[in-house]
């Protein structure tokens, strides 16, 4: 075999090597971080359940904004298959266990007030909670439970793109609006270039719910 040959095929493991490597760092780096998120969110279930109040204020009033990383409710969607609390934070830290609710907005649609209350998850890291969040459509059901056991309902109205820099996302609705949900992940799956937005209507309590609307 000529030498140019034997250096082409030493070159050709060298590359396979390297990428087995990059591939199974990739894997570990994944595989630790979807256990991170998995033990979090059994410790955060337990932390909800032993954080619920049998107290449920009527009319509903919002409760006081908990410590970063604490839990604030469950966040329901069927379509999806999820089931999952979400923890007060958005930093990364937050993010590793659970979605996390957005500090400057509101922590529900209490009283009469339109609000916009805002959550972030990840897509693809961390367990990937928000991964099928773009299977969403107009009309698919969401419940979002609080700690006093209110379980709020809304709908999907839409979801768009935007870019990172768009945090207009998080604007609070006029007086004359409506209380929306707002869900955001990164987009496309395993990029944060985009930021996918899924917009839903509150419009009620969950059937079976103890929380009355007007």
């Amino acid at each position: 075999m000529r030498k140019g040959a034997v250096l082409v095929q030493v070159l050709g493991w060298v590359l396979v090597v390297s990428g087995a490597a990059t591939f199974g760092h990739w894997w570990w780096s994944n595989e630790q971080g979807d256990r991170e998120y998995r033990e979090g969110q059994l410790a955060l279930r337990d932390r909800f359940h032993a954080a619920t109040t049998t107290t449920r204020p009527d009319p509903p009033t919002e409760p006081t904004a908990p410590p970063k990383g604490s839990p604030i409710g469950v966040l329901r969607i069927p379509k999806i298959g999820l089931d999952v609390v979400v923890v007060e934070g958005v930093d990364q830290e937050q993010l590793r266990t659970a979605p996390g609710h957005y500090e400057e907005t509101p922590l529900g649609p209490y009283g009469n007030t339109p609000v916009n209350m805002a959550i972030a998850g990840h897509r693809t890291t961390y367990g990937g909670p928000f991964r099928h969040l773009g299977e969403l459509r107009p009309g698919d059901q969401i419940e979002f439970e609080d700690l006093n056991e209110h379980r709020f309902r809304a709908v999907v109205t839409r979801s768009f793109r935007v870019s990172p820099e768009d945090v207009w996302v998080l604007d609070q609705p006029p007086p004359t609006g409506s209380s929306i949900l707002t869900l955001t992940t990164c987009d496309p799956p395993g990029s944060d270039r985009y930021r996918l937005v899924v917009r839903a209507r509150f419009v009620g309590p969950t059937p079976g719910s103890r929380l009355r609307f007007e």
